[in-house]
């Protein structure tokens, strides 16, 4: 097979790029984008030919930008290919089918396999023009065949989509009465029509689904071998299943670790009341992005531009009543701030929309979701960052709401990896998300069919804290020879924060051949996304390196905590299941100081005496990762009262869920 080394190289890219966009959008079939069996076999005679024209085009001598656009393109086509052999969306989801979406999302397009030809009600400004009212009806007369040849797709077996689709296909039923309120059309008018003639079609749908879900028996998961591939060859993310189950563990340790902290520094001041007028919201939502955006400029953490704090109060949210709030209305009616950070996202995408990309890699998002890792990883880990600058110090209460987000984050994508792969159904990895979630927050939303269908198991995006994890890593990679000046000078001038426009460019790919800052790369040494290097915590070779790993692990973590909250004085205990104190000699504390364990824990609640402040950890492992390595999976809460004037006695409730904690697991709490 020739290739092709000239100058000219990389315009070969361009155009073999534009002629895969074309080929990636199905064609037409009775009004609809056409999914059926016969297309998608043609499709994937189609990508061999593509994935051929593209290895014909050798980039090893080009400049590093021009090769990562190679990458990405490389990265779309193993997306088609892994949709074609293992997701199969169109066969396995009714979901896939979803076609009317009222608001705008929040990264560069929709997360999860949508079809192409979806309806962005978000576009349109009500009341609607006679020009807009004629491409709304074009939009919306899709619904109808697609739906009809919809029946014909889905020969899959996969039950948990299957139902959690069929349920959120009938919630569309909503969205189209409340577009035909809104719309107003006039009785007769096409715009009239068609949406009746969507909503019988979706009606109709939903009762088939009904109707053909009990025949549906199978698994919903991919697997973790193919969510695996997906990773390192869509995402170009150098992490497994296991890494990410790993990671996510942590998270949630660290994170309810963080809560109690910031709960017991707290535990003298009034708790956060909630918003309970308009009124009241409308003043806490002006003051919340006001503080943000002053913050960003005083601070100089990032270049704020002129667009940003317009794209921030597009988005500050409504007043929802108590009993309407979900999980992230309850946080931002106590202090918005928090959820706020967590806006980034309205930056990024102002950014893109505001300065173009001449270069088309860049100036569309990236097909099947490659641009997540970056878009909800910065934007996840911002809200951690922020707040250790500063921008929660007047509002100390606001600080836990950081913590509550980021342990709902991390259950929510522990249940979903256990549901990749087929370890737990949709409905008990619901329910880790659920039990994991701080304050019982989720548990509003329990019947909420399009909360409940996030966590459905297709690889749709890499777990908030996984990608978000990265941005410290990154800064610290790249500090190394940085004076502490240069480093806040490269915060200042962009950083890592506008390191990767969003959907623009991969996170993986642009680690693996370097970023310039601007969207594109510069040399690096690494030139393939097999040979990154990044943090993960690989299985020990004994069990005793297992112990050892964990406790220094622990006992740093733990003594970074105390210094963050002033409790320099204060030593991390390590124990086990028995309550005995693990190595405290090779932990540099001295045995059994400031804590007290009972012997054995055959119980749900045990009573403690410490000493304050010292960090508690209990670890126990699973049978099948006994001989493996530590895993450090589960936390507690430490209900305190006071005992004497140098000590306390806590409650230590080991909470379990059945489908979660199968075995006794790892505990971590901070007293």
């Amino acid at each position: 097979m020739s290739t092709i080394t000239s100058t000219n190289g990389h315009a070969e890219l361009l155009a073999l790029f534009a002629a895969w966009r074309r080929f990636e959008r199905p064609p037409q079939r009775d009004g609809a984008p056409d999914y059926t069996p016969a297309r998608m076999q043609q499709a994937a005679a189609g990508l061999e030919d593509f994935r051929r024209r593209l290895q014909a085009l050798d980039c090893s001598s080009w400049p590093v930008p021009q090769q990562v656009d190679w990458h990405l393109l490389h990265a779309e086509m193993n997306g088609l290919d892994f949709n074609l052999r293992v997701l199969r969306p169109w066969q396995r989801d009714p979901a896939f089918y979803l076609s009317v979406f009222p608001e705008q999302s929040d990264v560069p397009a929709r997360e999860g396999p949508t079809h192409h030809a979806t309806v962005e009600l978000w576009t349109y400004r009500f009341p609607l023009a006679a020009a807009d009212a004629a491409r709304l009806a074009a939009e919306l007369a899709v619904i109808a065949p697609l739906l009809a040849q919809a029946r014909g797709n889905l020969t899959g077996n996969a039950r948990d989509l299957w139902t959690a689709g069929a349920a959120t296909v009938r919630a569309e039923l909503d969205t189209l009465d409340a577009l035909s309120a809104r719309a107003a059309p006039e009785p007769g008018s096409a715009l009239d029509v068609v949406i009746a003639a969507a909503r019988e079609a979706t009606l109709a749908f939903a009762d088939w689904l009904d109707a053909e879900a009990p025949g549906k028996t199978g698994p919903s998961g991919i697997g973790r071998d193919n969510y695996d591939w997906y990773q390192r060859n869509v995402r170009y993310v150098p992490l497994g299943w296991e890494d990410e189950l790993r990671l996510l563990e942590r998270e949630l340790a660290r994170a309810w670790n963080g809560l109690a902290m910031e709960e017991t520094r707290n535990s003298g001041l009034p708790p956060l009341t909630a918003a309970d007028t308009p009124q009241a919201w409308a003043a806490r939502a002006d003051a919340g992005a006001t503080r943000l955006m002053s913050f960003l400029r005083e601070k100089a953490i990032m270049p704020v531009t002129a667009n940003m704090e317009p794209a921030l109060r597009e988005h500050l949210g409504d007043f929802v009543p108590p009993a309407e709030r979900n999980f992230f209305d309850i946080g931002r009616h106590l202090d918005p701030l928090p959820l706020y950070c967590h806006f980034y996202h309205w930056f990024d995408l102002a950014r893109v929309r505001d300065t173009p990309s001449p270069n088309p890699f860049r100036r569309e998002a990236l097909l099947y979701n490659i641009f997540d890792s970056y878009s909800e990883g910065i934007a996840t880990a911002v809200e951690e960052m922020f707040m250790h600058a500063g921008l929660l110090d007047a509002a100390p209460r606001a600080r836990e709401i950081v913590w509550v987000m980021l342990a709902q984050r991390a259950a929510r994508g522990i249940g979903s990896l256990r549901a990749h792969a087929n370890e737990m159904t949709l409905e008990e990895a619901s329910q880790v998300h659920l039990d994991w979630t701080p304050r019982n927050w989720m548990r509003v939303e329990r019947e909420a069919p399009r909360v409940r269908a996030a966590s459905v198991p297709a690889p749709t995006r890499l777990r908030h804290q996984l990608s978000g994890g990265q941005v410290p890593d990154r800064a610290i990679d790249s500090g190394v020879e940085q004076t502490a000046r240069e480093r806040r000078q490269a915060l200042r001038d962009g950083g890592f924060l506008h390191g990767i426009p969003a959907g623009r460019c991969d996170t993986g790919i642009a680690a693996a051949l370097g970023d310039d800052g601007q969207g594109c790369a510069v040399e690096s040494d690494v030139r393939h996304p097999a040979r990154l290097s990044h943090r993960v915590h690989r299985p020990c070779e004994t069990p005793l390196a297992c112990r050892h790993q964990f406790e220094r692990q622990h006992y740093t973590r733990g003594r970074g905590l105390l210094h963050r909250h002033g409790l320099a004085d204060a030593h991390p205990c390590c124990f086990d299941a028995t309550g005995a104190e693990l190595g405290a000699n090779c932990l540099g504390a001295r045995p059994g100081e400031g804590c007290h364990l009972p012997r054995r824990f055959g119980g749900a609640l045990h009573e403690v005496e410490v000493k304050l402040p010292v960090v508690v950890v209990v670890r126990t492992a699973t049978p099948h990762q006994r001989q493996r390595r530590v895993h450090p999976l589960g936390c507690a809460a430490l209900r305190l009262r006071p005992a004497g004037r140098k000590g306390v006695v806590g409650t230590l409730a080991l909470t379990r869920s059945k489908q979660f904690l199968q075995h006794p697991l790892a505990l971590a709490v901070a007293v």
